[in-house]
């Protein structure tokens, strides 16, 4: 419900920014960025959906693509908006003036998102395919579940299944690709932080930044510590809370701003 509610509001959020997207803090905004970040948003959502109805052959190799895509979007245009701050208002920049324009574009900044989601897109697609090739080498076609208490948890409500990883090492990637996106945007935003008032988005992004940090850090812990049942949960809560945590900081200001004038 309450994922579905997130849905509603990135929804909401897109609309108002299409029909105001004539505003100056819209333009400042690099709208495109805003309507891919908000997309992601939504699609990142589902993964608590998907997460709780329960792995099975489908799901499983959805659920990588789907946290693992849908995390890095939102960070990448993040960085890519703050990247942006930093070029136009860092004056000691050692960037000549055409690569300036190139950096501010916007067509830049939706191919650094791009490039930067698809780098962990072949991360995802290379633990779905040692997956198959491992199903295949042991005569198995469908996708094999990692069970840590015993089986089925609609016979005992003790046990819990999920999805099974069989190399750890690609896991490891995955989540430290992630890490360093999000390590390289908060370092960007704190630099960029003391603007002027009217430009103060860095700030928003450098909070933003902090409590995915926060998010990230105590999910792997609970990941590597907790039984599966736990993890999992947490995870569905910590996916929630950073999806409203960028709707409300990031967007919330707009909406306030959009709707008073």
């Amino acid at each position: 419900v309450i994922s579905i509610v997130g849905m509603f509001c990135n929804v909401f959020v897109m609309v108002t920014l299409f029909r105001h997207s004539s505003t100056p803090i819209v333009k400042a905004s690099s709208v495109q960025l805003c309507y891919i970040m908000l997309v992601s948003l939504m699609v990142l959502l589902t993964a608590p959906i998907i997460m709780v109805s329960g792995p099975t052959d489908t799901t499983c190799p959805l659920q990588r693509y789907i946290i693992g895509v849908g995390t890095v979007i939102p960070i990448a245009v993040l960085f890519a908006r703050t990247n942006r701050i930093n070029v136009i208002f860092n004056r000691r920049s050692l960037l000549t003036s055409s690569i300036q324009k190139m950096v501010m574009s916007v067509k830049y900044n939706v191919l650094l998102v791009a490039l930067l989601a698809f780098i962990q897109f072949i991360i995802c697609l290379a633990l779905h395919l040692h997956h198959e090739t491992q199903h295949h080498g042991t005569g198995e076609g469908t996708e094999k579940l990692h069970v840590k208490t015993m089986c089925n948890p609609r016979v005992n409500q003790n046990n819990f299944m999920m999805c099974n990883e069989h190399r750890m090492d690609l896991v490891y990637v995955w989540i430290g690709y992630v890490c360093f996106l999000i390590l390289a945007t908060t370092i960007v935003a704190y630099k960029t932080r003391r603007l002027p008032t009217n430009f103060n988005e860095a700030r928003y992004i450098c909070l933003v930044m902090f409590v995915v940090i926060i998010l990230t850090i105590s999910t792997i812990s609970t990941y590597m510590v907790l039984d599966s049942k736990t993890s999992v949960m947490y995870q569905c809560w910590s996916i929630i809370i950073a999806v409203y945590s960028v709707l409300g900081v990031i967007y919330g200001h707009k909406m306030y701003v959009i709707r008073g004038t």
